[in-house]
């Protein structure tokens, strides 16, 4: 009887510091703030749009997440201009982009579309910098809403920025889709 009690206070000593690890492994893995970093997101249509999610870090990291319809399929990362993020700053601040709805994508209570087309794509803008968050998810089917023109300025800056169009399908591989 006494040997089982030793083999009984052994185990519980080893479950209390094995659970102890596990809790004090938990409390040194509580995640960080998040990274500032700016996401341009492409949700696709009915149609060929394409479908991809961009990030770039303020530690200038970028990483392009193509899923359909894009040059090359799949997840690039890379370094790129560490001046971008800061002239994304200045981008948000010169369309402040805080003003900007969060949705507009027809179906708001707010009523922000005057009109809506069906089968268009969808951009979503995550903006993440010094512990604020905007995000801008724009159906391009909603018309006729306040700053329309400008925030179609701040998507293809963006853009632009990011220099999108080196993952985006060639005209010669649309055309082949066709031809499947």
């Amino acid at each position: 009887m006494g040997m089982h009690i030793k083999k009984t206070r052994i185990a519980c000593c080893i479950r209390t510091i094995f659970m102890m690890l596990l809790i004090t492994s938990c409390t040194f893995s509580v995640a960080n703030p998040p990274s500032d970093a700016f996401t341009y997101e492409a949700f696709g249509c009915f149609g060929f749009c394409a479908r991809y999610k961009a990030t770039l870090f303020a530690d200038s990291t970028f990483i392009f997440d193509g899923e359909e319809y894009v040059r090359s399929p799949g997840v690039f990362k890379e370094n790129r201009d560490p001046m971008l993020f800061e002239q994304l700053i200045a981008l948000t601040k010169d369309y402040d982009i805080y003003e900007f709805e969060t949705d507009y994508n027809g179906a708001s209570e707010k009523g922000i579309c005057e009109s809506i087309i069906t089968d268009q794509p969808r951009t979503r803008m995550t903006f993440q910098y010094q512990g604020r968050i905007k995000v801008i998810d724009h159906y391009e089917g909603c018309l006729g809403f306040d700053r329309e023109e400008q925030l179609y300025e701040l998507e293809s800056a963006v853009f632009d920025l990011f220099k999108l169009d080196e993952f985006m399908m060639t005209d010669a591989q649309r055309k082949n889709l066709f031809r499947g």
